[in-house]
C-alpha cells in the first residue's frame, strides 16, 4: 500500500503557531523544569515531523528561559529507535516567537509513538500515540444506468473511526497523448455507515466532465484511455475526538496526535468504464 502526501498545511500551523496561549501555572515553585504545554502530531503521510513545547511560567519566581537544556525525543515502542528533535525558529500569527521542534522521520502505520520532553536530563512533559492502521477496501460490481451514468460504492472494514479527506484518482491519458495525467476529485468524509463498514458512494459519471475539463479536451471526446483508479484517504487517532483534557499528554499539557494517510488501488469494471466513453487500459504503465 502506498501512501501519498496530503498536507493539513492550515492544521499544522494552527498547532506550532497557536497565538496567545496561557504558559503560566499555579505552582509554589521556582523549578519549573517538568512543566511544559506539547502541541503536534504525527503525520504518516510527511517526511518531517513537527511539535510545539513551551515551558509553562511559574507564577511565584522567574520562569526558565525557553531554550535553556530543553530536548525533544520520540521512540518508536515497537523498535526502540529514537529520534532526537532539533529546535527550529517560528512565530506565532501575532509575530511572536514560538518554541517549535523538528524530526525527519515518517512514521509507520499501526505504530505507537512516544515522544518525551525533557530539562537537564529530567523529562517533564509524555506524549503518546499509534498511528491508525488502513482499511480493508471492497469494491463491489458498480452500478451502470442510461447513457453515461456509472456509480461505484467503495466500502471499508476494520477503520478505526471514519475515513476522513477521500479523494478519487483517476489516472487518465487524452487522445494523442503519450502520457497518462493523475487527477484526484474531492469526496470529503465518510458519513455512511452499512453493516458495520463505512461507504462512499463514487460518481465516475459525474466526475467525467470536470475531468476532461482538466485534461483540455471536449466534452464529447471519445477515446479517453482510464489507466488506473485509487481511493486516497486518511485516518484519525482517538485524541482528535477526545473531550477531555490535554489529549495524548502525560505529565503535561496540550495535545498530541497523529494520522495516516492511504492510497489504495481499484479497478473499475470493463462495463463501466465502456459507458463512460473510455478505453480500458486499467494496469497500463504509470504516468505522470
Amino acid at each position: 500500500m502506498r501512501r501519498r502526501r496530503a498536507p493539513l498545511a492550515g492544521l499544522v500551523a494552527a498547532l506550532i503557531a497557536i497565538p496567545g496561549c496561557d504558559t503560566s501555572v499555579d505552582l509554589l515553585t521556582t523549578d519549573g523544569r517538568s512543566l511544559f504545554s506539547v502541541h503536534g502530531y504525527l503525520d504518516a503521510a510527511a517526511d518531517t515531523q513537527w511539535v510545539r513545547v513551551e515551558p509553562l511560567r511559574p507564577l511565584v519566581g522567574p520562569g526558565p528561559r525557553q531554550a535553556d537544556g530543553v530536548t525533544v525525543e520520540s521512540v518508536h515502542l515497537g523498535t526502540g529507535t529514537r529520534e532526537r528533535w532539533e529546535p527550529v525558529d517560528r512565530t506565532d500569527a501575532d509575530g511572536n516567537p514560538v518554541s517549535a521542534y523538528r524530526a525527519i522521520f515518517r512514521p509507520v502505520e499501526g505504530e505507537t509513538y512516544r515522544v518525551e520532553i525533557a530539562r537537564d536530563g529530567v523529562i517533564g512533559a509524555v506524549g503518546e500515540t499509534r498511528v491508525p492502521p488502513s482499511a480493508t477496501l471492497d469494491v463491489p460490481p458498480a452500478d451502470t444506468g442510461d447513457g453515461t451514468f456509472v456509480a461505484q460504492r467503495l466500502l471499508f472494514s476494520g477503520a478505526e473511526g471514519s475515513p476522513q479527506q477521500v479523494r478519487i484518482v483517476y489516472r487518465l491519458r487524452a487522445p494523442g497523448s503519450a502520457e497518462s495525467r493523475r487527477l484526484a476529485v474531492e469526496y470529503g468524509e465518510v458519513p455512511a455507515i452499512e453493516g458495520g463498514r463505512f461507504v462512499v458512494t463514487v460518481y465516475p459519471s459525474r466526475d467525467r466532465s470536470e475531468l476532461l475539463f482538466r485534461l483540455s479536451v471536449p466534452q464529447d471526446t471519445r477515446g479517453v484511455t482510464l489507466e488506473g483508479m485509487a481511493v486516497e484517504y486518511s485516518l484519525l487517532s482517538p485524541e482528535w475526538s477526545y473531550r477531555g483534557p490535554d489529549p495524548g499528554i502525560r505529565s503535561g499539557h496540550g495535545f498530541f496526535a497523529s494520522r495516516g494517510v492511504y492510497e489504495v488501488p481499484w479497478r473499475l469494471s470493463p462495463g463501466a468504464v465502456t459507458a463512460l466513453g473510455w478505453l480500458d487500459a486499467q494496469g497500463a504503465g504509470k504516468g505522470r
